[in-house]
């Protein structure tokens, strides 16, 4: 039975000194897991976001799919406090738990995985080049949510290609889920802001799972050049990595998730969360495994399959 000790609460400190805004959020990176490469950080200042939103940018991440990589996202939406449950299946390259509070919207909390980054998980803080690209991070998030329980989680699926539209500017796939998280309080605000931008899916085509603390959800997906939009028909909704659009997959993860969910029509706390994600986990493959609550805003994670230990943050 998963338990929760004193020593796995992730807890953030207030750094009120004189020191610049990189040299506090670099000072307040630590190692949360001392069996795997776990790594928590507050970041202080702004990231050039809103400059990214405005003028756009080219985000380019060579990686390599494997075969073995896929995540599962659930939304289970028919308790008072509706819960959004995420595994991420990657190589073990190592993850970043990350706050954030820009001065121009919600602070937010999400998890980056190190490899994209381009960091080895054994981190070097003196190495300059390393505190550089960790200073990149808030531009790197796979999943997050924001002080007002909105929360976006991807999966990579095998194509995904949104069509030009040059009155518009262009982010990447991962910047619009900072972009949700800084300015949408609500899924159809969060679609709002994506109609009106162009997004780059040159690494990996992904797929989103997005839900807000009002009960909605919805999988979104670019095919072919156009958005899809699949809201929830029932009080829960799975995805995985396989196209909606292309129609439902055998996908054993979300068969199960699903079945799961079924059987308590959606009702859902946080450590029936966790046994779902459990159950559709697989062994050398997921990375984390975050149930965010939507409500309390309380965010339970657990690190390479290891379900005896949850750390809990409380935003």
């Amino acid at each position: 039975v998963p338990f929760l000790v004193p020593d796995t609460v992730i807890r953030f400190s207030n750094d009120t000194s004189a020191r610049t805004n990189k040299e506090k959020t670099l000072a307040s990176f630590k190692k949360i897991d001392s069996k795997n490469p776990f790594y928590a950080m507050k970041y202080y200042g702004d990231y050039d976001f809103q400059e990214i939103i405005v003028n756009g940018r080219y985000l380019y991440s060579d990686i390599d799919i494997d075969e073995g990589w896929g995540c599962t996202c659930f939304a289970a939406l028919n308790f008072t406090e509706p819960i959004y449950g995420r595994n991420f299946d990657w190589r073990d390259d190592g993850a970043l738990f990350l706050y954030t509070q820009p001065s121009y919207g919600f602070s937010s909390i999400s998890t980056v995985n190190l490899g994209i980054l381009g960091l080895d998980p054994s981190i070097d803080l003196e190495n300059p080049t390393i505190q550089e690209r960790l200073l990149l991070a808030p531009h790197y998030l796979m999943d997050g949510m924001n002080e007002v329980g909105l929360v976006v989680g991807i999966m990579a699926i095998n194509r995904a290609s949104r069509t030009y539209n040059s009155s518009q500017v262009t982010i990447s796939s991962l910047d619009i889920v900072r972009l949700a998280l800084e300015f949408a309080s609500t899924v159809d605000e969060a679609l709002f802001l994506w109609e009106n931008y162009n997004i780059q899916f040159d690494s990996v085509p992904i797929h989103y799972l997005i839900a807000d603390c009002e009960g909605n959800s919805a999988i979104v997906e670019w095919i072919d050049g156009d958005m899809f939009v699949y809201h929830n028909k029932n009080e829960w909704q799975v995805s995985t990595n396989f196209i909606f659009t292309d129609g439902i997959s055998s996908c054993w993860r979300y068969q199960t998730a699903t079945q799961m969910l079924q059987e308590c029509d959606g009702y859902v706390k946080m450590e029936k969360g966790m046994e779902i994600l459990e159950a559709c986990s697989q062994d050398d493959w997921t990375r984390w495994s975050n149930v965010y609550n939507l409500k309390t805003l309380e965010i339970h994670i657990t690190v390479n399959t290891n379900y005896q230990t949850i750390y809990t943050f409380q935003m």
